[in-house]
């Protein structure tokens, strides 16, 4: 890559909001690479970060595994997670961002199968709702909430919603159970 094609991807990041002139400028001059805390506008999902989460869906010995870590210097929120005791695992990713235009929260999630989702994430007091447009053979609206249960722990409870209607597909509390790889 030449020097003037990066400085044109710098500019047109600086300028949709993507990243901030003094980030760049830090990280030239020899700044620190690693950031521990991420972009202000993602605060809502600090809680999270650095740590894994772990839940088992009621009635059934199947955890659910959620690991959290800053990305690019805290711009991102990368969530890795697994599923365990089914017959096969399962596992799929998330990356959390902050969209300026739009000026919420949003997100893009891929899985193992081959399906994915992406959508937006509100914050208010101890509540983080998602809604998303889940993509496998037919198009799916999701609703999940995490809600705050303590320090170390959130419920979690997902939702499709159908011409309106809501149904519950599952909930499950997680509790923090390890620092995050």
């Amino acid at each position: 890559m030449t020097r003037s094609f990066i400085r044109s991807i710098v500019l047109i990041a600086i300028v949709n909001g993507i990243v901030a002139p003094t980030s760049i400028a830090q990280t030239a001059i020899g700044g620190s690479a690693k950031r521990e805390v991420g972009r202000v506008e993602l605060q809502p999902l600090a809680f999270l970060a650095g740590s894994c989460w772990k839940g088992t869906f009621t009635g059934r010995s199947v955890t659910d595994e959620h690991c959290f870590k800053w990305i690019y210097n805290g711009r991102f929120l990368r969530d890795h997670h697994i599923v365990v005791g089914d017959s096969v695992a399962y596992e799929g990713e998330s990356t959390y961002a902050w969209d300026t235009p739009s000026k919420q929260i949003v997100f893009w999630y891929i899985a193992l199968p081959g399906f994915y989702s992406h959508g937006t994430v509100a914050p208010s007091d101890s509540v983080l709702l998602f809604h998303d447009n889940l993509q496998t053979v037919d198009a799916r609206q999701m609703r999940t909430t995490w809600r705050r249960s303590g320090p170390d722990a959130y419920i979690v409870r997902v939702e499709e919603i159908t011409g309106g209607t809501s149904k519950v597909w599952w909930t499950m509390e997680m509790k923090r159970s390890r620092a995050a790889p």
